[in-house]
């Protein structure tokens, strides 16, 4: 960082010295400097990343749920966690209905398992398995992420729809989830390098 500033030349010497011009009087001259502090905000850049679905690790993430009617009372139960494009992630769902809005409902949502500083942007589809008929349940999201409680989800399907037998959603005691991820896109804003755009 350079110490010193100033300039070469601010007037003649001749122009300096004719008394006519007064910066010189009885042989004396008076110099000053007048300094201006200015807080300098840094340059921010930001980074943006899109993946798309085909580019994405682990695009589908599935979740089988064994001796489901063990936990059908419980307000709340996560998936393990698990890493797909380039994040960390479980599965929240709610079988006691408790977790939706109507109280009657399955309600599943997408957690981010460490929040960034960054902004995510997601767009996936929440799935329940129909076993037998592929009549699965299906709800699409595209959000933000951090979200609510670091996480965003819906209530797929009333529990009265998922117990019946005759819908093949819980075959054997076994509930089987998925999330499928179609786009992420990360942007990070920083003060320290160069804007640049990934696109996948």
């Amino acid at each position: 960082m350079k110490k010193e500033w100033g300039f070469e030349q601010i007037i003649s010497l001749e122009t300096f010295k004719d008394v006519h011009n007064g910066y010189v009087v009885n042989d004396s001259c008076v110099f000053g400097a007048e300094v201006f502090i200015i807080n300098q905000t840094a340059p921010i850049f930001a980074t943006l990343s899109v993946v798309q679905r085909r580019f994405i690790d682990n695009f589908i993430f599935r979740w089988e749920i064994k001796e489901f009617s063990k936990i059908m009372n419980k307000y709340e139960h996560n998936s393990q966690v698990f890493s797909s494009g380039g994040i960390e992630w479980h599965l929240s769902i709610g079988p006691n209905g408790q977790l939706s809005r109507d109280g009657k409902s399955l309600a599943m949502f997408l957690m981010m398992e460490h929040p960034k500083e960054s902004t995510t942007y997601v767009e996936f589809c929440l799935r329940v398995i129909d076993q037998l008929n592929s009549k699965h349940k299906e709800f699409k999201v595209n959000k933000c992420y951090p979200g609510r409680n670091n996480g965003w989800g819906a209530s797929l399907m009333s529990l009265e729809d998922l117990h019946n037998n005759s819908n093949y959603y819980v075959v054997k005691d076994t509930l089987i989830l998925e999330v499928d991820f179609s786009l992420i896109s990360r942007t990070k804003v920083s003060t320290s390098s160069k804007p640049t755009k990934i696109i996948n």
